[in-house]
């Protein structure tokens, strides 16, 4: 079996919560329960900001410069963690990405 590939994702990637996560914020880390799967979630206080972030359908270029301001973090390293975040909420059916 080979693996799905990612989406491709570029500054105009729109960014969108799919519906169906109850989350509680504890300690400045989110705790999540997917109803659908019935997986259980931990982000972490980076995870926790991003998923803020997309509470409303947002551009991955407008997260990103949104982060990088938020963060000591350079915009290279910042795409490419958030990328990596984004295709893995998107694997789990947490998140929708939409090309502009």
């Amino acid at each position: 079996m080979t693996a799905a590939v990612p989406p491709s994702i570029d500054d105009q990637t729109v960014i969108a919560r799919n519906s169906g996560m109850i989350d509680a914020e504890i300690g400045g880390e989110l705790v999540g329960l997917h109803l659908e799967s019935g997986n259980c979630y931990g982000f972490n206080p980076t995870a926790t900001r991003i998923w803020a972030l997309i509470e409303q359908p947002t551009s991955f270029g407008d997260l990103c410069t949104a982060l990088t301001a938020a963060f000591e973090v350079d915009d290279v390293t910042c795409r490419q963690d958030v990328a990596l975040l984004i295709n893995e909420l998107n694997r789990e059916g947490l998140i929708t990405l939409n090309p502009a």
